[in-house]
């Protein structure tokens, strides 16, 4: 990699560690850090093109015309939202031009996420605590669940982008198994549904007809742990009691989504629902757990648009490349659970492999090991 995109691709690692360390600590100055970083990679790294002015200056336009017309969205979170959306964008199309800057992004901020959680385990262990309940202690600015959220977000873009340009993942099955792993330790629902749903994706061309021993070793090992839980009914009872799947849909996410859509009308539609007036939203310091919801309160019928670009972009996939298509689901899919996407730390990356041309489709292949 040359020496200016080694620089840059460092850079924005940074931007994600200090993102998420502001994040967990409730940091505003460390928030800030994060998107001046990401600025500075934009300046190192530049989008690419006789268009490339054109692109920030119409991504600074929308940002101070977004900021002047929203008013249906806390005045200090709105700024900081835009501001984070338009590095994303920028990000994007600097990254696109330069595509081996992204496996090593995701494969860093992969390995800093892992190292959190298990130095966590560790300290928990030290103290008698679950692990879970530790992090909900230390962590300030979100939940344990969140955790879980970026390290499955950053591992389904870093295995989509080798579905989609026919590359094998170095070490893929070990990291699939530490996903799932750690998904399980950390006792979110989400976490949980969807590092299987991630592993699913993965592991799908093992239960081909043609891998038949494989077939066979997946069967035994599910007979096996099966059995253990089965013996262990306790360790299944913890994870049920812990998680919250006992609660099944009976949650205030589903009272959150309820109150937003019962606050649409064409002028909300158009402008966005004001999410400080919803009662049980509010009372969630203005969260509403869906990055959909908060997406449209701040931009309105523009956010219905990208939405709108983001699934048809997602069905052309589904045609060409499944394999990528269940990776980047999984991506989609985490979003309606908490505000975590739209804007996201990652969500540059995820624009990139959905919407640019990183390289011309082959015939798709097996996300494998070297």
């Amino acid at each position: 990699m040359p020496f200016k995109r080694l620089i840059s691709s460092v850079i924005i690692v940074l931007y994600a560690y200090i993102y998420v360390i502001g994040q967990a600590t409730a940091n505003k100055s460390l928030i800030a850090a994060s998107i001046l970083f990401a600025a500075i990679s934009v300046i190192i790294t530049p989008p690419k093109g006789r268009y490339k002015y054109l692109l920030i200056g119409s991504v600074l336009i929308f940002s101070l015309l977004t900021i002047l017309l929203n008013h249906t969205y806390p005045t200090e979170r709105l700024v900081f939202n835009i501001l984070y959306f338009a590095v994303n964008i920028l990000l994007c199309f600097s990254i696109s031009s330069r595509r081996e800057m992204i496996p090593f992004i995701l494969r860093w901020c992969i390995v800093g996420l892992m190292g959190l959680i298990i130095v966590c385990f560790f300290i928990s262990l030290s103290k008698s605590m679950h692990i879970y309940a530790y992090m909900d202690i230390i962590l300030k600015g979100f939940s344990y669940n969140y955790i879980s959220g970026l390290l499955l977000l950053s591992s389904t873009l870093y295995f989509a982008y080798h579905q989609k340009l026919n590359l094998p993942v170095k070490y893929g099955k070990t990291i699939i198994v530490l996903i799932v792993l750690f998904c399980f330790m950390l006792y979110g629902r989400s976490g949980i549904i969807f590092s299987l749903l991630l592993a699913l994706g993965y592991f799908k061309n093992y239960l081909a007809p043609k891998h038949g021993h494989r077939v066979f070793i997946i069967i035994v090992c599910g007979v096996l742990i099966s059995a253990f839980i089965g013996y262990h009914l306790s360790v299944l009872y913890d994870v049920v009691e812990n998680s919250k799947f006992k609660e099944g849909l009976q949650s205030p996410r589903i009272v959150m989504l309820n109150e937003y859509f019962s606050s649409l009308n064409f002028k909300t539609l158009m402008m966005g629902v004001d999410i400080t007036k919803l009662p049980t939203i509010a009372s969630y310091n203005i969260n509403p757990h869906n990055s959909y919801l908060n997406f449209h309160a701040m931009f309105g019928i523009l956010a219905l648009v990208i939405i709108t670009f983001i699934l048809l972009s997602m069905f052309n996939i589904l045609f060409i490349d499944f394999g990528a298509f269940i990776f980047l689901a999984v991506y989609i899919g985490r979003g309606f659970l908490d505000t975590i996407i739209l804007p996201g730390v990652f969500d540059f990356i995820f624009f990139a492999i959905l919407f640019t041309r990183l390289s011309l489709y082959h015939v798709p292949v097996s996300v494998k090991d070297n």
